[in-house]
């Protein structure tokens, strides 16, 4: 810079400044957007534990965090399905075939009553994305050794082998909606437990 004028800087063209006045907003990041008009994309959690070596624990007590490890929990009832039994590992690297796959598992009927909840609650509909890795079955599963996942969501099978709509879509709804209920998510190596 080159002092041309008297109490003036001037500046060369490359040189920007910029001052704004905004007004701050805390981030949306830990609720679900309430009445947004578009559809509000949500992926899975991801890692959903840690190693045979390393210990883990995770506390999902936001309404994002606990639907996207929803989701992991979901995918993991359908692991002993027909769906699953169906799958064709060998295609496991054909990129048609696993969208395929993810649209008849997001299609099931778990996945669908949690979306009604969500909607139902936040005016929101959401649309499950799928997952950029290649595990099988494209969702970090999860599981428990002192409960199962079905008895955790109120996953409650008649004699005729379809799950009770009402009982799972309200044991969804507190568990989303319900600011004092959290997710812990604890992964203790044999040896290491608390």
């Amino acid at each position: 810079m080159k002092l041309v004028r008297n109490n003036v800087f001037e500046t060369n063209s490359s040189s920007t400044h910029s001052i704004s006045i905004c007004r701050y907003e805390k981030p949306q990041e830990n609720n679900i957007p309430r009445n947004y008009k578009d559809v509000y994309m949500v992926s899975e959690f991801g890692d959903v534990g840690g190693s045979d070596e390393t210990y883990a624990c995770d506390t999902h007590n936001t309404e994002i965090s606990k639907l996207r490890f929803l989701i992991n929990m979901i995918a993991s009832v359908y692991e002993d399905s027909e769906l699953y039994e169906n799958w064709e590992y060998e295609r496991r690297d054909d990129e048609i075939y696993k969208k395929e796959y993810f649209r008849k598992l997001i299609t099931q009927d778990l996945f669908v009553w949690l979306k009604e909840v969500v909607f139902e609650e936040t005016g929101t509909e959401i649309e499950i994305e799928m997952p950029s890795n290649n595990w099988f079955p494209y969702f970090e599963q999860t599981y428990t050794e002192y409960d199962s996942i079905e008895n955790m969501l109120d996953i409650e099978e008649d004699e005729n082998g379809k799950y009770n709509k009402d009982k799972f879509k309200t044991r969804i709804k507190d568990i989303i909606f319900n600011s004092k209920v959290y997710i812990e998510n604890e992964n203790c190596p044999y040896g290491m437990e608390r």
